[in-house]
């Protein structure tokens, strides 16, 4: 293990929030901020104050993730589409997406020195377990959420797949046909109310005959009842997804990321790592509702085809360390038991406040504008980075044999690899940090540093036909993608 750290020569580095470094000339360096909630979905920033705020911070991306929706609704059993309630605080969909995209669009304009991308942060499912009447209802999973960025049009916002937008109905010939059993009420009413008797009676010594309905009141019944059931059940196809039937697992998510695949839109999970529990009072009535979302980290195993995650603002417990479940996510990868890797980025969840900035993501960039953000992204050309002081990652490449990669990048070789890190700490560091060099999920190497970091690591690991990847961890405040080596034998 290195316990010291390499000095390098005295050179006069200017950065600014983008600025061109050693990671290769093609490339710009862009500090950003992913996951901003405006006054469209809770936050209490108009667009315009936010990026305002993100302008004032020294930042070059900014990345508006507002909710999809954010509507939530109960029904009493057996007429639960008319006996509900809905509570519908805001969101994209509530919005206009039409209006959110000239939104953001039009701000593009006031603020060209800034890159500016709308997104959206989508609640796929949610489920209920209890009863509001006896006081333990329990909205389920409603903070599981998952970032949606490069949608084009309105109408990619507004079929975002979820219970507030509307599942696709599964259009099963048995399944409809058995909701169509109010029918049968509303023919037994007919019938019911169509049935006549003679009905006699003597009146001071005459007979009266007089036609009756006999069974009119329960005809009427069954007819009030038939027609409410029939609008409670319509369209008759259940939806593929509906609130009232337990844990859909991994089901609904994963709908929903093939469904921004098709749109060749990129998806990152949000905060996979906190547990948000709490109650609410006022929602339904008086009553009291509880709401719990577990961490869901484990469900980025069994997703298949999503871009990514996010790590640091809320958490950075299980995925980003080694060994842990990224390494294994990347393992599966390089074992060809995965389509494609997945990358980590830096969430801020920003609403308000004065830490504007305090998580990063930081983009290497080949030209200033939106279309290469989501190219960046999309191949793992950033890193994420937090606190107040952040290190700065001004270099980390793979060289090989035939030639040498950086971030989200692949490269052949034909013999053992060499591994270059370059970092710069503030100077406002008092104590030396642990930079810690993971190879396929177990560190290699752990350097104690501070100041300017440059070491050249020379790796002695070879094994024809296997393939591998290098990434880095700064102590807790900044985690890199990786960088992946094929041996060629």
């Amino acid at each position: 293990m290195h316990t010291g750290w390499v000095k390098i020569p005295l050179i006069l580095f200017v950065f600014s929030a983008i600025s061109v470094d050693s990671f290769a000339a093609q490339y710009l360096r862009a500090e950003g901020v992913i996951h901003l909630h405006t006054n469209i979905s809770g936050g209490s920033l108009s667009p315009q104050e936010m990026l305002k705020k993100v302008k004032d911070a020294g930042l070059k991306v900014a990345i508006i993730t507002d909710r999809d929706n954010m509507s939530v609704e109960y029904g009493l059993p057996p007429l639960r589409k008319i006996l509900k309630k809905t509570i519908d605080k805001g969101g994209i969909k509530k919005y206009g997406s039409k209006k959110y995209i000239e939104t953001i669009e039009a701000l593009r304009r006031k603020y060209p020195e800034l890159l500016i991308l709308h997104g959206a942060e989508a609640t796929p499912f949610y489920y209920w377990e209890g009863n509001p009447i006896k006081g333990d209802l329990t909205l389920r999973n409603w903070h599981k959420h998952i970032l949606i960025l490069g949608l084009k049009t309105p109408e990619d916002y507004d079929n975002i797949p979820s219970l507030g937008s509307g599942y696709p109905l599964i259009k099963s010939a048995p399944q409809c046909i058995k909701n169509l059993w109010p029918l049968a009420l509303f023919i037994l009413s007919l019938i019911l109310l169509g049935k006549k008797a003679e009905k006699i009676y003597r009146l001071r010594g005459f007979i009266i005959r007089e036609m009756v309905r006999p069974y009119f009141t329960p005809g009427i019944i069954l007819l009030v009842l038939s027609l409410l059931f029939l609008l409670n059940n319509y369209p008759f196809c259940k939806p593929l997804f509906d609130q009232y039937h337990g844990d859909k697992g991994i089901e609904p998510y994963q709908f929903l990321i093939d469904y921004a695949k098709k749109k060749d839109a990129l998806t990152f999970w949000a905060h996979p790592e906190v547990e948000a529990m709490y109650e609410a009072k006022g929602q339904f009535g008086n009553r009291m509702i509880k709401l719990h979302t577990p961490a869901y980290y484990k469900d980025l195993l069994e997703g298949r085809g999503y871009t990514g995650f996010a790590v640091f603002e809320e958490g950075f417990r299980f995925l980003g360390r080694a060994s842990w479940l990224w390494d294994q996510i990347l393992k599966e990868y390089c074992d060809g038991k995965r389509d494609n890797p997945v990358w980590a980025i830096g969430e801020l969840d920003y609403k308000e406040g004065d830490w504007m900035g305090m998580t990063q993501t930081v983009f290497l960039l080949s030209d200033f504008n939106e279309g290469e953000v989501l190219r960046a992204l999309k191949e793992g050309r950033v890193y994420a980075v937090r606190g107040k002081d952040k290190p700065i990652l001004e270099d980390f490449r793979v060289k090989g044999t035939q030639a040498e990669a950086i971030m989200g990048k692949e490269l052949s070789s034909k013999g053992s690899v060499e591994v270059l890190i370059k970092i710069r700490f503030p100077q406002s560091l008092k104590e030396e940090m642990k930079v810690s060099l993971i190879r396929k999920g177990e560190v290699l190497e752990t350097f104690s540093a501070k100041g300017d970091f440059l070491i050249k690591y020379k790796d002695n690991y070879f094994q024809p036909g296997e393939k591998i990847y290098y990434r880095l961890v700064v102590g807790e405040q900044l985690v890199t993608n990786p960088i992946f080596v094929r041996f060629e034998g």
